[in-house]
């Protein structure tokens, strides 16, 4: 989401602390919080505090701005007497709350004290005005940054802008693969006469359009130089538990999925849906899911030429679909 507007940003703070009046009675005015001065401040160069994550994959960054703002305080009574305990008790409940405020951003609150209380002629009341130094910090979310998540694909400066003119030359390889309508390179992961390897989950990130499932994919491990036919397994649980055996793991095993949709739902669903870039370019932000699980055992490939491997089986998408995957090594 954008920065918000500091008007709904001041809003914000008037209409919280506000909650912390009470009513005046009669035809008083009404007690108000309003806004004497009021500076906007960064934190942080670009204003980014933190990186917002969905299963391992870094999806925006969480930015935020600070107001740097004197309020008044201002309450009515026809006692002078009880104004002033009013005052007092109005300033107290705030300074009380300081915990639960800091939760909704209020930083710092400070309170400069009260001014003498003023009796108003023509209405016969009293009113009594405090000032009250707040540093107030808002979030927002800004996705830009997730653009750049790694895959084993040309690195482009705007990943997820179709045919981004600005590209770096060098083809980076990590435990993250792509799956687009361009390309749709197995993810393996292997062990070798040097380096063997532990896969401690699998994570992905899917933008599916409405009524595309896609074809198959397969989930398998097994060892290159084995000729015989892998061992088949009927659903996901069955098939991580017998390759993360501890005493006996199954070396040769696989597990099909009809489609990619079949794939993805056979993991759990990492919180809501978010916006990242706009891949088949028609102006609407694509609307992204996350999907993990995390194996209770790793998966080990110790032996020379072990492999794990997922795999699409009609290589590009027929779709303007886009899947990432990760597999967690750590």
């Amino acid at each position: 989401m954008p920065e918000p507007a500091l008007n709904d940003v001041m809003d914000n703070v008037i209409s919280t602390l506000s909650g912390y009046l009470t009513a005046s009675g009669g035809s008083l005015p009404s007690s108000t919080v309003s806004f004497l001065s009021v500076a906007k401040k960064n934190p942080a160069i670009g204003n980014r505090i933190a990186t917002d994550t969905r299963a391992g994959y870094p999806i925006a960054a969480i930015k935020a701005g600070h107001l740097d703002a004197n309020l008044q305080l201002q309450i009515w009574h026809t006692n002078p007497d009880t104004i002033e305990v009013e005052m007092n008790d109005l300033q107290g409940r705030i300074l009380a709350d300081k915990t639960l405020l800091h939760e909704q951003g209020f930083i710092k609150l400070k309170s400069d004290g009260g001014n003498m209380s003023e009796h108003i002629s023509n209405l016969n009341a009293w009113r009594k005005t405090s000032q009250l130094n707040v540093l107030y910090e808002y979030r927002y979310q800004d996705n830009d940054d997730a653009l750049s998540i790694i895959h084993r694909i040309p690195i482009t400066n705007d990943l997820e802008q179709n045919n981004s003119s600005s590209q770096e030359l060098s083809t980076v390889t990590d435990v993250i693969q792509r799956w687009d309508d361009e390309e749709a390179w197995s993810l393996n992961i292997s062990a070798n006469s040097t380096q063997t390897n532990k896969i401690y989950g699998l994570s992905v990130l899917a933008y599916l359009p409405g009524g595309w499932n896609g074809n198959q994919v397969i989930l398998q491990k097994t060892n290159l130089d084995n000729p015989n036919p892998p061992n088949l397994y009927a659903n996901l649980a069955d098939f991580i538990e017998a390759v993360t055996d501890q005493n006996s793991p199954d070396q040769n095993a696989r597990i099909l999925f009809a489609s990619v949709t079949d794939f993805v739902g056979a993991l759990e669903l990492q919180g809501s849906n978010f916006e990242l870039g706009d891949w088949d370019e028609d102006n609407i932000p694509d609307q992204y899911q996350a999907y993990q699980t995390i194996f209770e055992n790793p998966i080990q490939l110790n032996r020379m030429n072990d492999e794990f491997r997922v795999s699409y089986q009609a290589a590009p998408f027929d779709s303007k679909a886009v899947v990432y995957l990760r597999a967690k090594l750590t």
